[in-house]
């Protein structure tokens, strides 16, 4: 199922495009302006609006509607007890770190579990591959359901130019790592 998996991974890489930190920040209080603007980003994950999700990645979660998967029961199984804790913001200069903790239920281990239970689901061999695509996604889900949410830290870094701060671009794997899991 390395089409969907890959086809997971985009949406999440939009997802965490859509709800990271890349809006202009343009205040006084560095520290807070920082530190705000993270955590409102990272409240819109833990405080998940299946409509604002269905509006901000319509095109990608589509995607999976047309593979005969339910793109909001596989959403809401992922998210389902992510949380999130920003740290304090170190500045020196125009450049700033901090230190942010995501947990949630990461897709690279509940997709490999699926794929393993996939390959002994009776009857498989006389599937269509639409059938087979369905059936991944239910194990998917699942799979996603019965994971216990993993807890990831990591640094990012955020630039001030012309009294605005932004994340660096640099900063979005480590969020794509916190909410995929290792291979």
């Amino acid at each position: 199922m390395k089409r969907f998996s890959l086809l997971f991974i985009s949406v999440a890489m939009a997802c965490v495009l859509a709800f990271s930190l890349t809006g202009c920040f343009f205040f006084s209080n560095d520290s807070k302006v920082i530190k705000d603007g993270l955590s409102d980003a990272l409240e819109q994950w833990k405080n998940y609006d299946s409509n604002l999700w269905q509006v901000e990645m319509k095109d990608a979660l589509k995607e999976f509607e047309s593979l005969g998967i339910n793109s909001k029961d596989l959403v809401n199984a992922w998210i389902e007890g992510f949380d999130y804790k920003v740290g304090t913001v170190k500045i020196n200069g125009n450049k700033a770190t901090v230190e942010i903790t995501i947990t949630c239920k990461q897709f690279y281990p509940a997709s490999a579990a699926a794929d393993e239970k996939l390959s002994s689901v009776p009857g498989i061999e006389t599937m269509t591959d639409a059938q087979i695509t369905k059936k991944y996604g239910e194990l998917l889900i699942a799979e996603l359901k019965a994971a216990k949410p993993v807890t990831t830290t990591f640094t990012t870094t955020c630039t001030k130019k012309d009294k605005i701060w932004n994340e660096d671009t640099s900063s979005e794997q480590n969020y794509i790592d916190a909410l995929m899991g290792q291979l």
